[in-house]
């Protein structure tokens, strides 16, 4: 049984028969925007907001998220990439998103971890020197609803896409969020962040990992 029959089994369909997916456009790059949009069990709808950078820009992007919140289809998750990461840690400390949230090369990761109860998963580069890792597991470390999952790559983490693995991590980590079973909260004896995976590691190798540490 898939992930996607999984969620639907076990919950009802809580998460729904496709995942709705709100995207951050800004810093999606590497072909990432694309690849969600082609995968026919993710709703993916991409905000193209401000750059991250005047806080009136910044304020005029939240204001259209927030509009886009009080709207149905209710997103599933939140997704951010690089600099996206401001716009999601400004949705998490002010309130306006309590939901699951998957951050990719994200910046502004000590913000998004400050929030308290909300499930964050962090997909990082090793090799990334915007946001480095050592500061990323900082930030993930001092959050217990915050999981870091490592790969060896830079800033675009273009592994995620070449080999196909955004797709499979989006779909645990919904499936996660959904059982309540997501970060150190919810299992105390878990690491905070798993060791990291280089271009060579197979997926299912790594999700058999990930799997042993539920």
């Amino acid at each position: 049984m898939c992930i996607r029959d999984s969620i639907n089994a076990e919950y009802g369909g809580g998460v729904g028969m496709v995942l709705q997916l709100l995207v951050i456009g800004k810093g999606l790059g590497g072909g990432k925007r694309e690849y969600l949009e082609a995968h026919t069990d993710l709703e993916c709808e991409v905000l193209d907001l401000p750059e991250p950078t005047d806080p009136e820009d910044i304020e005029l992007g939240i204001d259209l998220v927030s509009i886009r919140l009080q709207t149905e289809p209710k997103p599933d998750l939140l997704v951010a990439s690089s600099r996206g990461g401001k716009y999601a840690a400004e949705l998490l400390s002010r309130g306006l998103w309590r939901g699951g949230t998957f951050l990719i090369s994200a910046m502004g990761t000590g913000e998004c971890c400050s929030s308290e109860g909300v499930p964050i998963q962090v997909v990082h580069g090793t090799l990334d020197r915007i946001n480095t890792i050592e500061r990323v597991r900082g930030d993930v470390d001092g959050c217990r609803m915050a999981e870091l999952i490592e790969f060896e790559d830079s800033h675009s983490l273009r592994v995620l896409v070449d080999e196909d693995r955004l797709h499979e991590l989006i779909l645990q980590f919904a499936e996660r969020v959904s059982q309540g079973s997501f970060g150190v909260a919810a299992q105390p004896d878990k690491p905070s962040y798993v060791p990291r995976h280089t271009h060579a590691q197979s997926m299912s190798a790594m999700f058999a990992e990930l799997k042993a540490r539920k």
